[in-house]
């Protein structure tokens, strides 16, 4: 039972970087907030991190790998081969395609091509999403370290 307990702990506190993250960007702006959407970020955080980190976590704990450069990486690859998969730059078969890209407009696609710029902000997403993976699993290794009893705790590696 305690077990679970604190698995519930770790999964929780491991999705709250990106309702963090969303927080910070729109503490200046109180209009902005939106709680609505701070909860969606919530769950869909807590649904990958159940679906696919805490696999990996236990799977990593059970083999004794479970360090913060492992997770860090596992968190890292979890969260950003969906968004570069899904969000590859397919070009439409003419034309072009933009957008803003920190208060810019690029161009992403021009006469069929993806250009330089296409590139970049497809690469950026899966850098944010990553970071964020990372986070994540952070997150839920210091919680899962921190619902330990201390002896338990001693005998771990620091983390």
């Amino acid at each position: 039972m305690m077990q679970a307990l604190r698995l519930l702990f770790a999964v929780a506190t491991g999705s709250l970087p990106p309702v963090l993250l969303f927080a910070l960007l729109v503490l200046g702006d109180v209009a902005h907030w939106q709680p609505d959407v701070a909860l969606l970020i919530w769950l869909a955080s807590t649904a990958a991190v159940l679906v696919g980190g805490l696999p990996v976590f236990l799977l990593f704990s059970h083999l004794g790998r479970a360090s913060w450069k492992t997770l860090a990486g596992a968190g890292f690859v979890l969260a950003a081969l969906p968004v570069l998969l899904f969000s590859f730059p397919d070009p439409p078969a003419h034309g072009f395609s933009g957008g803003n890209f920190y208060g810019r407009f690029v161009y992403k696609h021009l006469d069929g091509q993806v250009t330089l710029d296409g590139w970049l902000v497809y690469l950026h997403g899966g850098l944010l999403y990553g970071l964020l993976g990372s986070l994540c699993a952070l997150a839920l290794l210091l919680a899962w370290r921190a619902s330990m009893p201390r002896s338990q705790r001693r005998a771990l590696p620091p983390v």
